[in-house]
Order: C-alpha cells, then sequence, then structure tokens
C-alpha cells in the first residue's frame, strides 16, 4: 500500500484475548497428539490433507469435511470458541495453516497468535514474516 498511496500506512497485527486464550489444566477427553482446528469451506487444506497423507495421528474440528476427508479425523463439526484454550492445551502439537489470499498477502492467522497465548507448541504453513514476528517460535512448512 505504501507504494500506492501518501497516506500513511502501518501495520496491525491480529492479537488475542488473553482472557480467553491462556495457559490451563490440560482436559484429558481433549487430549490429542495433532490438533486442527478450523472449516474446510468445501475447498482442501494443504496442512490437513499433507497430514493424513503422511499418516499423522490427526484430529480435526471443523464443518463441511464430509467430502474432503475421512470423517475419521473428525471429531466434531462445531467446537465452542469459549474453550479453545482448553483444546489448544492439551494438544501435542496445534496445526494451522492459512487460506491461499491470507498467505498471499501476508497476514498471519489469528489461531496462531490464540494458541501462542495458551502456551501451546504450534505449527504453521510458512507466511511472510512469520519467522520475524514470532523469533522463529513456530516452525513452519512449504511441502509436505
Amino acid at each position: 500500500l505504501r507504494k500506492r498511496t501518501n497516506a500513511p500506512v502501518h501495520t496491525m497485527f491480529q492479537a488475542t484475548d488473553i482472557d480467553r486464550f491462556h495457559s490451563t489444566e490440560i482436559n484429558p477427553d481433549l487430549a490429542t497428539e495433532l490438533l486442527f482446528v478450523g472449516n474446510s469451506r468445501l475447498k482442501e487444506r494443504l496442512a490437513v490433507k499433507w497430514s493424513i497423507e503422511a499418516d499423522l495421528p490427526l484430529t480435526v474440528y471443523g464443518a463441511d469435511w464430509e467430502d474432503i476427508i475421512d470423517p475419521g479425523y473428525v471429531k466434531d463439526t462445531y467446537f465452542p470458541n469459549e474453550l479453545l484454550n482448553e483444546a489448544y492445551v492439551s494438544a501435542d502439537i496445534v496445526l494451522n495453516d492459512h487460506w491461499p489470499d491470507m498467505r498471499d498477502a501476508g497476514l498471519i492467522s489469528n489461531r496462531i497468535f490464540d494458541a501462542l497465548a495458551c502456551g501451546a507448541f504450534v505449527i504453521s504453513d510458512d507466511v511472510a514474516g512469520i519467522d520475524e514476528l514470532f523469533a522463529g517460535a513456530v516452525p513452519t512448512f512449504s511441502s509436505q
């Protein structure tokens, strides 16, 4: 935008609500090795696809996965936002990916901010600026 306008342009990062997203006790009912929370929007999500292809122990919460992945991976089509911190804390790894338009624009998913605020270990697809913003604390991938 700086190249297209003379108006001041500033980056405003996603934020998280630390009253909602904070560390808590592990919930044994939510314990999982690899957690993905998100809807498919009836489109393939590479992080999910690659995890399944690699035969990783993936647990998915989200809608519209019926014709995309084996339903055995989908724990539920909905997860209450007010309990997400318990899910994040109870997972060994929280898997994140970005919609292509977000990734192309360098917009970092708020899920990363939320999960990190809970003390979760997050792995994400690569997005410009992610390593600098999180000082390398979020390992990234760009292929299976």
